[in-house]
């Protein structure tokens, strides 16, 4: 009877400490996402990972970044597809679509980079690593935000353009999350 009050009593403290663990890590979330461009994107994305961010700056970029990446990849993964199976796309929009499926593999490259950079953060040069971080995050930003100039002008008006322009947003706002993050970490 005595063992079996200590399990319970084992199993309530770890509950309890789990929830404060993930209650400490989102209220560490909410409050570095408030410093971004699109805060409520950068929470949800980002609070499933509370219990291992907790109140680590590294772990909380090491997780954007990884979310931003995961949305690259998907997003290259879908235009390529649209890319193939669209009918009825004109050449200037097979061209559009055939430089954003580049430019966005060009995005996944550098969050990689990034991310791979995040797995030796430290020693004296801190500071340049989190500076070349800051480089291919903005790169893999620009990347992303230039697919949508081949769609700019009257004639590539449609739902073509639409679609594209929803999968980059999203993906630039997630990207643009990451980089604000990174940029906290020399503030």
């Amino acid at each position: 009877m005595e063992s079996l009050r200590l399990i319970h009593l084992f199993f309530f403290f770890l509950v309890i400490g789990a929830a404060s663990a993930s209650d400490v890590g989102e209220e560490f979330i909410r409050t570095s996402c408030a410093k971004t461009n699109f805060p409520g994107l950068c929470f949800r994305s980002l609070s499933p990972h509370a219990t291992a961010i907790r109140t680590s700056p590294t772990q909380l970029v090491g997780k954007a970044l990884t979310v931003a990446l995961s949305g690259a990849r998907t997003t290259s993964m879908q235009l390529s597809t649209m890319s193939k199976t669209k009918k009825g796309m004109r050449e200037i929009q097979a061209k559009a679509m055939k430089d954003c499926v580049e430019n966005v593999r060009t995005t996944v490259e550098e969050l990689r980079k990034s991310i791979k950079q995040m797995d030796h953060l430290g020693g004296q040069s801190l500071g340049f690593q989190i500076n070349n971080m800051q480089t291919w995050v903005s790169a893999a930003l620009t990347g992303a935000n230039t697919c949508l100039d081949g769609f700019s002008g009257k004639s590539m008006d449609g739902s073509l353009k639409n679609e594209v322009r929803v999968k980059i947003s999203h993906l630039a706002k997630l990207t643009s999350n990451a980089l604000a993050l990174v940029n906290q970490l020399v503030a």
